[in-house]
């Protein structure tokens, strides 16, 4: 009796096939575009009307020089985009990496400092991604109402004559003035 593959190594080898196949087909891909390279764009394209044997060859060798550069410069732009793309995608995942360690940072209840790290950290995501932006700003405006000190209930303060202490904490005051300086980057035109 055979047990069925689990659904994990059902698509483990659907993967495997799937890559396979990719990689057959641009090996097949590969094989015909050197043959025309190689093989029928000189014998079609050289013009060889009254020509002797050397210079049909070296008219034929001309060709290939060119599909062969043409076919380089292809190259060279495919992996020109496919490099823009892992950058962009590489880039995405660095500022998710530093978004997340820099709330990491803000929750920090035991050490100021490491807050303080934590707002710099999302004011300089803040300036570096203006499709960030607004999260940060979300994040750093509900730290800064959760956190912010409560004004003393006149109820609690009967007979006493003192003023409850109002100033912000520091990192507090940060926040404050980075959601006041930090503004999206306009576009100049």
């Amino acid at each position: 009796m055979r047990l069925a593959p689990l659904p994990n190594a059902r698509r483990r080898i659907a993967r495997r096939r799937r890559v396979v196949m990719l990689v057959a087909v641009e090996l097949a891909a590969f094989v015909v575009i050197a043959y025309v390279v190689l093989k029928v764009a000189p014998e079609r394209l050289a013009e060889t009307a009254g020509l002797d044997a050397r210079a049909i060859a070296l008219e034929r060798q001309g060709i290939r020089t060119a599909s062969l550069a043409l076919l380089a410069g292809a190259f060279a732009v495919i992996s020109a985009v496919y490099t823009a793309r892992t950058y962009t995608l590489n880039r995405a995942g660095q500022l998710t990496d530093r978004f997340t360690k820099a709330i990491e940072q803000l929750g920090n209840e035991k050490a100021l400092d490491v807050r303080l790290g934590g707002i710099y950290a999302l004011e300089r995501i803040a300036r570096d991604s203006k499709e960030d932006h607004p999260q940060v700003i979300e994040v750093l405006t509900a730290y800064a109402r959760e956190h912010a000190p409560r004004p003393p209930d006149p109820a609690d303060a009967v007979g006493d004559d003192r003023p409850g202490d109002t100033s912000e904490p520091p990192f507090l005051a940060w926040i404050h003035r980075v959601l006041r300086g930090c503004r999206p980057v306009r576009e100049v035109v």
